[in-house]
């Protein structure tokens, strides 16, 4: 398997290559426009992060109209990541085993610089926040592995239990993300997918993660072995609608359908091995954000944004993703974001 050597050796090495910046969003009180500093992601067709681009590398657009990139830096300071995981009726042991392993191997190799929480879904198990040390977060981790909490909620609360993890940040900070396992679907009802997109948007944090068995049953899930060695976990290009939650944060899922409907899931060390694999591709964009900043008139009400390669850069990078907020959080001139 892929170890946490690598992992922490590749981590630390970017993460170390520029000193923090101070810069934030400001408003500019004569012009009544907000300068917003927003968290984005160039990622290459095989998942690895597209480094050491330019502000005219980028086409940044406000409702379809473009605007200036005031500043941009490659946002390698400290970062704070949630780990949410699924204890639901509809995640089965190997599942689970998935959500356990990776958590573990993200834990096992996240530098100094990276403060990790965790929060567990449709379960009774109290969350552990920022100040838990590295120490008791693998230690924790190890436990659940060997001991699933029982899972004693009469419905399953996806988007309440996001907005849960929301909460652990308390504060704003640049290049916040939340990495969640997701194998049950929302049948509590009681949040709007939208309200919580916009308040992952507000306060600038980016959802990645894994989305397992019952919201993997649709037909683009149901992949087909490419040949010998492990297939690719495919990416949700934004089919559902926790893939459309993600994308809009300017995250993005990956998919293991670990409810087949016509055979028994086997998660082998070969697939878990690329499933760590995946995960570690997402960290690295998770870590490694640009921070675009730019001028923004969202005072009082949400605003489209585009971000993509300027066109000379597209061709020659043909596949390549963008990843960023498609709104922009709303911001009151004169006071920093």
């Amino acid at each position: 398997m892929l170890r946490s050597p690598f992992l922490k050796g590749l981590l630390v090495a970017v993460l170390t290559l520029v000193s923090p910046s101070a810069f934030a969003g400001q408003g500019d009180k004569d012009s009544g426009q907000c300068s917003l500093a927003i968290p984005v992601t160039v990622m290459a067709p095989d998942g690895t992060p597209v480094i050491h681009l330019t502000s005219t590398d980028f086409d940044a657009r406000v409702h379809g109209h473009p605007t200036i990139i005031a500043a941009l830096e490659e946002g390698l300071t400290s970062k704070r990541m949630v780990l949410v995981l699924d204890a639901s009726k509809n995640v089965n042991a190997e599942a689970w085993k998935i959500e356990t392993s990776v958590a573990r191997f993200l834990a096992d190799g996240s530098p100094r610089q990276v403060s990790l929480a965790l929060v567990i879904l449709n379960a009774d198990a109290p969350p552990l926040d920022f100040k838990t040390s590295p120490e008791t977060m693998k230690s924790k981790l190890g436990e659940l592995a060997a001991s699933r909490p029982v899972s004693a909620k009469p419905s399953e609360d996806i988007y309440g239990g996001l907005m849960d993890a929301l909460r652990l940040f308390e504060t704003k900070q640049f290049g916040d993300t939340i990495f969640a396992f997701l194998g049950g679907a929302d049948t509590a009802h009681r949040t709007d997918a939208n309200a919580v997109q916009r308040v992952f948007v507000e306060q600038g944090v980016r959802l990645f993660g894994l989305i397992l068995g019952q919201e993997a049953l649709s037909g683009f899930y149901m992949t087909t072995p490419g040949g010998p060695g492990p297939r690719e976990v495919p990416y949700d290009p934004d089919t559902n609608e926790l893939g459309h939650l993600a994308v809009g944060t300017g995250g993005l899922l990956a998919v293991e359908n670990t409810h087949m409907q016509w055979a028994t899931y086997h998660l082998t060390d070969e697939r878990l091995k690329e499933l760590e694999i995946t995960s570690h591709r997402f960290y690295s964009q998770m870590v490694v954000p640009y921070r675009i900043q730019i001028a923004t008139n969202a005072q009082a009400k949400p605003e489209s944004c585009s971000i993509n390669l300027a066109a000379a850069i597209k061709l020659k990078a043909p596949g390549v993703r963008v990843l960023f907020p498609h709104q922009l959080a709303s911001c009151v001139p004169g006071n920093a974001r």
